[in-house]
């Protein structure tokens, strides 16, 4: 919110249209807005990932412990990855 707060100070002192000074900050806040997509798409991408490569190790893989059925003990992704951080901590 800080950098939001200075970021928008800054338009103003510019001193320029009022008109152009929203637009600038709309394509800032715009800008803002495709970073944290990319970002999002980014973890939402590495969790899939990560929940296929823990499927291809537990039920597929020569190395793995080839779990023959999906159940309460052996579940197709781990509970972390289901569940809030702190039910898995306590």
């Amino acid at each position: 919110m800080l950098i939001l707060t200075r970021q928008l100070k800054s338009f103003f002192k510019k001193g320029g249209d009022v008109e152009d000074t929203i637009r600038e900050f709309k394509e800032y806040l715009h800008r803002l807005n495709e970073e944290k997509k990319h970002q999002i798409m980014a973890h939402n991408e590495a969790i899939i990932y990560n929940v296929i490569a823990g499927i291809r190790y537990h039920f597929l893989a020569d190395h793995g412990p080839k779990y023959r059925d999906v159940c309460v003990n052996t579940p197709i992704m781990t509970r972390y990855v289901g569940c809030n951080f702190s039910e898995v901590a306590a």
